[in-house]
């Protein structure tokens, strides 16, 4: 049975969840939860060549799924990725293939669930809720500490890939936690695929998570390998829950990603700039810099991109605010409107 949701923030929103739940996407429709949350680049075509490259950014950021909570399958098997414990001679918990079991009220609990969070130097980290038993880290309130990684020290044969914790470079601080070995491109190549690309490869020739020797079999793990585009280098997002609003606040609010109801969304305004598309509300609002304006957006589903102008500017006598089901076309006015006219997109 398929059905509309909310689900409330916090782990207990984890009891009783089975089956194919609905959960609100980016632009608030009811899509099943093996859809996952994507954020998307408006196409070059629609965007004029006048915008700088700081405002490129601020509007259009790098394509990759939404932050969240999320099951991941291999495309070639249909099988979970599992954090497997004690199988192994060594011990150490690594990435593995198995049939998707429940989830459990607790995230601590499962083994099949991962959040990704944006790093602030690009890519994402996979989190691990699970506690790692060798070479991981001790969980500390807020904090999501165990990541994804490239074994170390491999001499022979390609590096399987393990749960360990999330290394802290030097004087990053833990909202930059994420070394090379556990920072990934998560990129759509197919409607309901993704690849892992380790974001510190060639971007010519990159490295993707891979089942080892391409294997369907249960407890078969994975490893680091060049891409290639098979289908054992691919996996399906499911959705499973928004992050809980108290976890990794501090590292995804550096990525400019905020806590609402239907999940996090990146709030990165845009100074200068002017959105061409229809707007469904224009309203007298504060003279806020157009914080306002764009934090409500974020909460209304309906709302994909706001812009914000200062009293006196283009004639109005007071600061205003425009919400708009699309943000069409984006155009340059230059540092004169900068404090005056401010833009973003939410949802696309």
């Amino acid at each position: 049975m398929r059905f509309t949701t909310i689900l409330a923030l916090g782990t207990a929103a984890l009891a009783g969840l089975s089956g194919a739940v609905s959960a609100q996407d980016d632009v608030g429709q009811a899509v099943s939860m093996d859809t996952v949350r994507t954020i998307t680049a408006l196409p070059n075509a629609l965007v004029r060549s006048e915008l700088t490259a700081e405002q490129r950014t601020a509007l259009y950021p790098r394509r990759g799924p939404q932050p969240g909570i999320y099951r991941m399958r291999v495309l070639h098997s249909g099988n979970c990725l599992l954090i497997q414990t004690g199988y192994w001679p060594d011990e150490q918990d690594r990435l593995t293939q198995y049939s998707c079991p429940e989830v459990r009220g607790r995230l601590e609990e499962n083994s099949n669930l991962y959040a990704l969070i944006p790093h602030p130097a690009g890519g994402y980290t996979v989190r691990i809720f699970r506690a790692i038993r060798f070479n991981g880290r001790t969980a500390v309130p807020g904090q999501i500490s165990n990541c994804l990684t490239v074994a170390p020290g491999v001499i022979a044969g390609p590096a399987r890939i393990e749960a360990r914790g999330c290394e802290v470079p030097s004087g990053a601080g833990w909202t930059g936690a994420g070394n090379d070995d556990q920072r990934f491109d998560v990129v759509k190549v197919a409607a309901d695929a993704w690849e892992f690309r380790f974001s510190a490869s060639n971007p010519e020739s990159p490295d993707c998570i891979a089942a080892r020797g391409a294997s369907r079999e249960i407890n078969s793990d994975f490893i680091k390998w060049g891409c290639n585009s098979n289908a054992d280098q691919r996996f399906m997002l499911e959705w499973t829950l928004p992050l809980p609003a108290d976890l990794e606040a501090d590292t995804l609010a550096r990525s400019k990603w905020f806590p609402f109801a239907d999940g996090h969304h990146r709030l990165s305004p845009a100074q200068g700039v002017e959105l061409a598309g229809a707007s469904y509300a224009t309203f007298e609002t504060i003279n806020d810099g157009g914080d306002y304006c764009m934090k409500r957006c974020a909460e209304l589903g309906e709302c994909k991109a706001w812009s914000w102008t200062a009293a006196g500017y283009a004639g109005s006598l007071k600061p205003m605010c425009q919400w708009k089901h699309d943000p069409g076309t984006a155009t340059n006015r230059g540092p004169a409107s900068f404090g005056k006219l401010i833009s973003g997109i939410v949802r696309m």
